[in-house]
């Protein structure tokens, strides 16, 4: 398993995450002890950066983190984006 990172979708990655863990236990002290060793870079210091007893479970610390890096989740553009987009005079189509 790759170390999150922040670029790519972070429920993508608790998912995959419980996934590999889960072979081997479900307790909650244990996934929230092991969570840390699967990221790097931004999403460590955030994690080490958490007050004590910030998160009561690891559903809490999952939810916690989803939203703390929402941003780095894949936007899924419509039809309606299009409005927005201008040719600029020199622009190709």
């Amino acid at each position: 398993m790759n170390q999150y990172d922040s670029t790519t979708d972070p429920e993508e990655h608790i998912y995959i995450f419980t996934s590999q863990i889960g072979l081997y236990t479900i307790e909650d002290a244990i996934l929230y002890r092991v969570f840390p060793t699967s990221l790097k870079g931004p999403t460590l210091r955030w994690f080490t950066r958490l007050p004590s007893n910030f998160v009561d479970c690891f559903e809490t610390l999952t939810t916690r983190f989803s939203i703390q890096f929402a941003t780095s989740k894949p936007h899924h553009l419509t039809s309606l984006a299009l409005v927005y987009v201008c040719q600029e005079k020199e622009e190709s189509l």
